[in-house]
């Protein structure tokens, strides 16, 4: 019992948490407006401490005249209800996710859905930067996640296991939303924090979990309780770099199921927009990342 408590209380970020009221229904809200405004504070916050483990899929597919895949919609695993979507397009030299609100719990209503965020590329697919700056948006906009991959091909790189560090704000103290960071376009002091090597209050600095060689498999593993089928570099595990060394408490985790659907599990303090975006990380291809 007082390794349960310790557990809890390592567990919760920030104060002022009120009673947990669930996932939200689309069944539960006649008016679609108060489901569509329930649904975004449920995906752009912090998730509850109370809220256990929120276990979602994504399905990728190919949109339009694109080649490759470029469409990605969140389902909850329990529900089969799509909350979100993301669209990738191209610029010069970059590329870019809009990532939508589902606001209907209907997936032929993906592409007609509210742009809540945009997720940033760059050319190379090793840094990637979450933002509200959309048509839209009211209010300030803010950097919401960034994550870094380390080179394994090319000048610089490194081989092994993929390394990926990321970065969500931390929880304010008098109410529990992320704290602010003002979006600066590509200058993002987000991201900027994130690679120093003096890491600034405010932030809540992660990494994947490294794998464990399994001399069995020939091959790096991790544990994903049944969550993943199928062993991809795609896959990984993130946990808090500074409060946990010793990797015991999973805050999120993303693999292959099959082909074209990937499991996606969050716990608070992430919000699931933000577990979106580090798994649509993961899934973009990269020119110096194996």
């Amino acid at each position: 019992e007082k390794k349960d408590e310790s557990d809890k209380q390592f567990n919760v970020y920030g104060e002022g948490w009120k009673e947990f009221t669930g996932v939200p229904d689309p069944k539960a809200f006649p008016v679609q407006k108060e489901y569509a405004a329930s649904l975004y504070t449920f995906v752009t916050r912090p998730l509850h401490p109370d809220a256990g483990t929120i276990q979602c899929y994504i399905r990728r597919d190919i949109d339009g005249t694109h080649i490759n895949f470029s469409k990605y919609i969140v389902y909850m695993e329990e529900t089969k209800i799509p909350i979100m979507a993301a669209y990738r397009y191209r610029n010069l030299g970059s590329s870019y996710y809009e990532i939508k609100l589902n606001t209907t719990g209907k997936t032929v209503d993906a592409p007609m859905g509210l742009t809540i965020a945009r997720l940033e590329v760059n050319f190379s697919g090793t840094d990637f930067l979450l933002h509200n700056a959309v048509s839209g948006h009211t209010g300030s906009s803010k950097d919401l996640a960034c994550a870094v991959y380390q080179r394994s091909r090319g000048p610089g790189s490194t081989k092994g296991p993929r390394k990926m560090k990321c970065a969500i704000p931390d929880i304010r103290k008098d109410k529990p939303e992320f704290t602010e960071w003002r979006h600066k376009g590509k200058s993002s002091p987000l991201s900027a924090a994130l690679k120093s090597l003096q890491i600034e209050k405010g932030l809540i600095p992660l990494l994947n979990k490294p794998p464990t060689w399994n001399p069995k498999k020939r091959a790096y593993t991790l544990g994903f309780q049944g969550r993943v089928k199928v062993s991809s570099v795609k896959n990984f595990q993130l946990v808090d770099a500074l409060r946990d060394p010793k990797h015991d408490h999973v805050l999120m985790q993303h693999g292959r199921v099959n082909q074209v659907q990937f499991s996606m599990d969050t716990h608070h303090p992430l919000s699931l927009l933000q577990s979106f975006a580090f798994a649509l990380s993961s899934l973009h291809a990269k020119k110096f990342v194996d």
